[in-house]
């Protein structure tokens, strides 16, 4: 067994990340960034070795960490101060 084995197990345990796309790919975890992003600053051979890379790994944006980064949530709280039971007795708050 090689070193590497224990981590391709590792791997397959869990979803891939921009690290595993960037190794598969042969580029730079910035250039999947910059890929994932729009592709500005890309070249169409990065471009498409990371977009191969993309399909055959099943990547897909991990919501929480991009929110962790752009300290945005992209949620909307609704609070109601009204019993359950005014909520959907009343016409006029459906």
């Amino acid at each position: 067994m090689t070193d590497t084995a224990p981590r391709r197990r590792a791997r397959a345990q869990r979803p891939p990340t921009i690290i595993d796309v960037a190794e598969h790919a042969g580029v730079s975890r910035g250039t999947v960034s910059r890929v994932l992003q729009g592709g500005h600053n890309v070249s169409p051979g990065a471009r498409e070795a990371v977009d191969a890379a993309i399909r055959k790994l099943g990547y897909t944006v991990n919501r929480a960490a991009r929110s962790l980064v752009t300290q945005r949530a992209g949620s909307v709280a609704f609070l109601l101060s009204e019993t359950q039971d005014r909520l959907f007795a009343d016409p006029n708050f459906t």
